[in-house]
């Protein structure tokens, strides 16, 4: 086997990884079930001007971000999802039920981490990766922007 070869194999972004101290399930949850209690108390107490909501109500909808750690906790592939007014107890109930019985551990185990298994977007956060295809079509963009500068500059001095 070629040094290059073995050089390879290598992956040094796994050493954050190796690094990472293992939460317990129920030190994970805490922070979201938390979250679930004080949103559902908010809701109930109509508190609209509450710090850190995770929920706005208008047209007899609720719509519902869940953040964590400053960023957006996706809940079935969506950063915000949208309730009845009169069914959204119903789901924070479901919801913290679902938490403790540990359906959100892979997800909470990797939130933040840059290692999640599934689809948890940053709120406000930067774009996916783009595509090669993508960048050449920036680039002549760019290209054509500047070659339109230029011939109004010259135009502008003629």
């Amino acid at each position: 086997m070629a040094l290059k070869d073995l050089v390879s194999l290598i992956d040094n972004k796994l050493s954050e990884t190796f690094n990472r101290k293992e939460a317990k399930p129920e030190q994970l949850r805490a922070p979201l079930l938390k979250g679930i209690e004080q949103a559902t108390k908010q809701f109930e107490n109509g508190s609209t001007k509450a710090p850190g909501r995770w929920w706005k109500a208008s047209n007899g909808v609720v719509a519902l971000t869940v953040k964590l750690k400053g960023e957006t906790f996706d809940i079935n592939g969506v950063a915000t999802n949208h309730f009845p007014e009169e069914r959204f107890g119903d789901f924070m109930k479901a919801f913290k039920a679902a938490v403790d019985a540990g359906e959100f551990d892979a997800e909470l185990k990797n939130h933040g981490n840059g290692d999640a298994q599934v689809h948890i977007s940053k709120a406000g956060g930067k774009r996916g990766p783009v595509s090669d295809e993508a960048k050449a079509n920036m680039k002549k963009a760019a290209q054509a922007r500047a070659e339109r500068q230029r011939a109004a500059k010259e135009a502008a001095n003629a």
